[in-house]
């Protein structure tokens, strides 16, 4: 039993708009305007990055004992390999993936497929289940097909909040070796919201972003960006800050009601270099200071979120792996307890 176009929408989150292509039904988490804005830049790349599917779901109840996805992998925009996770009652079954995951730092997994048709087949257990499919991030993928045995039950499964995650390749999820281990999934399904992922790689304090306002009415917003502000070496911190402030203000025009946690960079292996901004320690104060006045901004110290050990890091300088996003979300969700959300 072949899942319609409605019936598969109705179950997604994480995507503003959707197209059916030969491709298949294809998911976007930014719009049209916002797409336009990224393309403006020079190389292109953030435009690219713009058409992944970072934090984009499928949730669904059903009684279904198989579960057959087909996707449709579009060209590569800044990586080769991907990982789609697909979960069971919040076990993760075998991902769909053309790769495996990285063995050690640097080295490149090969991929079985570049681009085309990609699929799959579950054996689920018996009786009612939910089910989960986490997309991934840097990588376009598009639905093709999502089929249940004939007769079984389908019934789409939506969080009872919202939140906008704004970031750079941090939030993206970069380096995590599953899409769900990203900490904004996990900070998300923490509050009990589903996740409109704005995150951009490379990204810095770009009070224009802001000033998009998308057609949804956000329960939570986060904020991390700064580390690439500081690392670019072309800002000083009274230029940081000022577009922190414009940038947070933006979202406060735009968002009104919604709860902003301003979360400061984390900890990254050569915060000793000379930079134009200065001491990168001074990062937290002078954002800090930045929004202060604003309604409803929450400050989270983003300096000790990931523990001070490479191990923790892919790239053993800034990038957590899957075990520095388990720290990074576990310590995120006590400075949220702390300051009485949820």
């Amino acid at each position: 039993m072949n899942l319609s176009y409605d019936e598969i929408i109705s179950a997604i989150s994480g995507a503003v708009r959707t197209e059916i292509t030969e491709k298949g039904i294809e998911l976007y988490r930014f719009t049209e305007s916002q797409e336009r804005f990224f393309k403006g830049f020079s190389d292109d790349l953030k435009y690219k990055i713009s058409r992944d599917t970072a934090g984009i779901v499928m949730r669904f109840k059903t009684n279904s004992e198989s579960l057959n996805i087909k996707l449709f992998v579009h060209e590569k925009l800044i990586r080769t390999y991907f990982v789609c996770d697909v979960v069971c009652n919040g076990e993760l079954l075998e991902a769909i993936t053309n790769s495996k995951r990285k063995l050690a730092p640097g080295e490149e997994p090969k991929p079985t497929i570049e681009y085309g048709e990609l699929s799959k087949k579950y054996i689920l257990p018996k009786g009612e289940k939910n089910i989960e499919i986490h997309f991934p991030y840097y990588r376009q993928l598009s639905i093709l097909e999502v089929s249940l045995t004939n007769g079984a039950g389908f019934e789409p499964i939506k969080r009872e909040k919202l939140m906008l995650t704004y970031g750079d390749s941090i939030t993206h999820g970069s380096e995590a070796a599953h899409p769900r281990d990203r900490y904004a999934s996990r900070m998300c399904e923490y509050l009990g919201a589903d996740e409109v992922c704005k995150a951009i790689g490379g990204d810095l304090f770009r009070p224009e972003e802001a000033a998009f306002k998308d057609d949804l009415t956000p329960d939570y917003i986060s904020v991390a960006y700064g580390t690439n502000d500081w690392s670019a070496n072309f800002r000083t911190l009274d230029d940081i800050a000022s577009n922190c402030r414009q940038f947070c203000e933006n979202l406060r025009h735009n968002y009104p009601y919604a709860p902003i946690f301003l979360i400061t960079p984390i900890w990254r292996k050569d915060l000793n270099a000379e930079r134009l901004a200065g001491d990168f320690n001074a990062l937290y104060g002078a954002l800090k200071n930045a929004v202060s006045g604003i309604e409803n901004v929450w400050v989270i110290c983003g300096r000790y979120l990931v523990p001070e050990d490479e191990e923790c890091f892919a790239d053993r300088n800034l990038h957590p792996n899957s075990k520095g996003f388990k720290h990074y979300s576990e310590n995120l969700i006590n400075e949220l307890k702390k300051l009485h959300f949820k």
